[in-house]
């Protein structure tokens, strides 16, 4: 749609020791509109100018708070039955998440069961045949959907995402270490990281925990696709990559340093220190809501919600 002249109020309060302002961004903002418009039973009107710039195979529709889905003749080819819907039907071939009272499961474009809904949360179908399942004790599997079978059972480990087209970064049960493993569970990336950022261009950021004068303190490293650093973990802070994958900022107590990462293949990589404000950076959170217009610096943002403002942040 083209975009409304009036940006809305995007502020909620919360509790939290006491009454706080937060703050959606708009991207969040959305999400939450569009859920109080289903929960209303609120849908789109059908129109022939919808279906003829609708490019999918199936285009959903909304009945009194549940979702169905029609096709290019306007029939009903799924009866409205579910209370959200994730993925679309691009082709004859898909198959899509829906949600029945809370718990997910996959449907095929005819409207069949793939998977009964009776997941807390389910990832999109991977390598064609797997999903990564969520149960109601907040554990986590690899599934066929074909045979239903648990490839990586329960229990095993404490998370699973997918990571990339061909890949997974798991998370250790006993001491909570993450690496990168494929669905036979080969070890691409070793079990030593607190965090892995997805990679950009063949490069990571990654967090690791050491021993600092009796003290354990978090580092930040640039890792390759093998696992090995080409940026050692000596920083208290790396930025997200900037200039399409070019540049990031590390922080060493109240120095910064610019990487130029598309130099850091070359025998002697270039690291140029920059003028610096102790203690305030403002260049991870450009373009959100909570830099550009409230000014926090990424210090505070970081330490609040870990750097993720994909739906919204809530400092006052």
């Amino acid at each position: 749609m083209k975009r409304y002249k009036q940006v809305p109020n995007l502020s909620f309060t919360y509790s939290s020791g006491g009454e706080h302002i937060g703050y959606y961004t708009e991207y969040g903002y959305t999400l939450a509109s569009i859920s109080h418009l289903k929960q209303k039973g609120v849908g789109l009107l059908i129109t022939e100018e919808v279906l003829k710039n609708n490019q999918d195979y199936l285009c959903p529709i909304n009945q009194n708070g549940k979702i169905g889905f029609i096709n290019s003749f306007a029939d009903i080819v799924i009866t409205p039955q579910y209370d959200s819907v994730m993925d679309s039907f691009t082709s004859e071939q898909s198959i899509v998440r829906v949600c029945k009272e809370s718990k997910w499961g996959l449907i095929d474009a005819e409207g069949n069961i793939v998977i009964d809904c009776q997941y807390r949360t389910l990832s999109h179908v991977w390598l064609e045949d797997y999903i990564v399942a969520q149960n109601e004790a907040y554990q986590y599997a690899i599934i066929n959907i074909k045979t239903k079978l648990e490839i990586i059972p329960y229990e095993k480990y404490r998370l699973i995402y997918l990571y990339g087209r061909d890949h997974m970064m798991v998370q250790l049960m006993n001491n909570n270490l993450r690496g990168i493993i494929d669905i036979h569970e080969n070890i691409i990336i070793p079990f030593k990281y607190k965090w892995i950022s997805p990679f950009e261009n063949d490069l990571a950021r990654v967090i690791i925990i050491v021993n600092e004068s009796g003290k354990m303190a978090q580092k930040w490293g640039i890792i390759d696709i093998k696992g090995n650093y080409v940026v050692q973990p000596i920083y208290d802070n790396i930025s997200t990559f900037k200039y399409g994958g070019k540049l990031a900022f590390g922080t060493i107590g109240s120095q910064v340093t610019k990487i130029k990462l598309n130099e850091l293949y070359c025998s002697n990589p270039h690291f140029e220190e920059l003028p610096y404000e102790e203690g305030k950076t403002y260049h991870d959170y450009n373009g959100n809501y909570a830099q550009d217009i409230a000014g926090y610096d990424d210090v505070t943002i970081s330490d609040a919600f870990e750097g993720e403002l994909d739906t919204y942040w809530n400092i006052d």
